[in-house]
């Protein structure tokens, strides 16, 4: 996700120094940059278990896949789980929103860390 990371930033920066001229308060330059700029986790989703697991039979192993008549002979097969036809398998649900808390805390910290460059008011933030 580097290149829509990226794009994210730039266009943080670019709000940011808009909004720290005065044309309004941080809060309201913060919810701006939350609508306007999203991260999409579908696009790293898979590539994540490839350096974390190594060989898919790993993956399938760790996920039950037998069990689920959905093994994996490579990693770019594997889809969002919202994207099947039945109920996904737990696990895959499971890791998609361990992986999707992950891709809003990165988004989110990424910023909160811009307006901190920018701003000379305190920025809370969980």
């Amino acid at each position: 996700m580097p290149a829509n990371r990226d794009a994210a930033g730039k266009s943080c920066r670019r709000l940011t120094r808009q909004y720290m001229r005065g044309k309004s308060t941080t809060s309201t330059a913060v919810m701006t940059l939350r609508s306007r700029s999203r991260p999409q986790p579908g696009l790293d989703f898979a590539s994540g278990f490839e350096s974390d697991m190594g060989p898919s039979a790993s993956l399938n192993a760790a996920w039950r896949n037998v069990f689920w008549s959905m093994e994996y002979r490579h990693f770019d097969e594997i889809e969002l789980p919202n994207r099947t036809p039945t109920d996904p398998n737990p696990a895959h649900a499971l890791d998609f929103r361990r992986f999707s808390s992950e891709m809003v805390r990165q988004f989110q910290r990424l910023q909160v860390d811009i307006l901190h460059q920018h701003s000379p008011w305190a920025i809370d933030h969980p």
